[in-house]
């Protein structure tokens, strides 16, 4: 009798121990791509990339990660993960998924026009729900300030999500204002060991995916990985020519939407019956794209691409 209540003490402890662990945000080959829209035609990105080897340092006998540009950090086992910034000795907190609805998160650090203006504040969690990212069931938080010390007071809510960092920030808790809109930042994309694990773009709408490729492509001028399973698009980015091509050739591309880094609709494809698309560069300015595509078989793909100068 003793055994079977022992062992049942030991499997109900197993099963609170799984429940009430977290998953820290990545201590290497991660990154996080900010966005900043000012509602005057200027659309901005900023790139935050650990590197592919993990970086430590130890400060007041503990172990943190270096993050180049902006300082140390560290995870624990309850789910918090502390920063301490470049060219500071203090430790504020970057993320606390220890709290539930209703409890108060104190000494949150904030960049509140990044990154020249920091501060630590104290913020209330107003909700708490979990979303599912590939075979991920994870924590998202929303969290306010209550008083008016950040620029937009009570309308900037700052959201937390397991793994994946801040919403308007990535990496670091940046001062939303209206997230995901104009005159505000967002976070863009995000992505661990080559896998995406969220995105919003284009047209700001908050997106939970789950595929294989690096957000780190979007700033830079390699050939981009393949976000898409079942499509493909190259070269990419497009000197003179790029071909989109449907990985199914029984399916048939039939329509295909394009718009600019703003979120705006520049060319409109309908009545397309092709397994390949062709893209022009002189069709396009420079910059980057997002086109979205419909087949015939109902199936729906997003791809990026950027268009540069020879």
């Amino acid at each position: 009798m003793k055994k079977t209540i022992l062992i049942s003490i030991l499997f109900l402890n197993f099963i609170y121990a799984k429940g009430q662990s977290y998953l820290a945000l990545p201590d290497s080959n991660a990154s996080w791509i900010t966005c900043y829209y000012d509602g005057f035609g200027w659309f901005m990105e900023h790139l935050q990339e650990l590197p592919h080897n993990k970086l430590d340092t130890i400060i007041n006998l503990k172990t943190y990660t270096i993050f180049p540009t902006i300082g140390y950090y560290r995870n624990d086992s309850l789910g918090r993960t502390y920063l301490i910034p470049q060219d500071s000795t203090n430790e504020y907190i970057l993320q606390d998924l220890s709290k539930n609805a209703g409890d108060s998160v104190y000494n949150v650090i904030c960049h509140l026009s990044w990154p020249t203006y920091i501060g630590s504040y104290n913020f209330y969690v107003d909700s708490v729900n979990y979303v599912n990212v590939g075979p991920y069931h994870l924590k998202r938080m929303y969290l306010t300030n209550g008083s008016s010390q950040l620029y937009c007071s009570s309308w900037a809510q700052i959201i937390w999500v397991e793994k994946i960092g801040c919403l308007s920030g990535g990496f670091l808790n940046i001062e939303p204002c209206y997230l995901g809109g104009p005159d505000g930042e967002w976070l863009g994309c995000m992505s661990f060991n080559d896998t995406t694990y969220y995105e919003n773009f284009p047209n700001y709408s908050i997106n939970y995916p789950y595929h294989y490729g690096s957000c780190s492509w979007i700033v830079g001028t390699k050939e981009f990985n393949q976000l898409e399973s079942g499509i493909t698009l190259s070269p990419n980015p497009i000197e003179d020519e790029g071909m989109i091509t449907l990985n199914d050739r029984d399916d048939l591309i039939i329509e295909m939407e394009i718009y600019n880094s703003q979120g705006q609709k520049v060319k409109d494809k309908l009545n397309l019956k092709n397994t390949k698309q062709v893209l022009k560069r002189n069709e396009f300015n420079s910059g980057i794209y997002f086109a979205k595509i419909r087949t015939q078989k109902a199936k729906q793909y997003s791809l990026k691409f950027i268009v540069v100068q020879k």
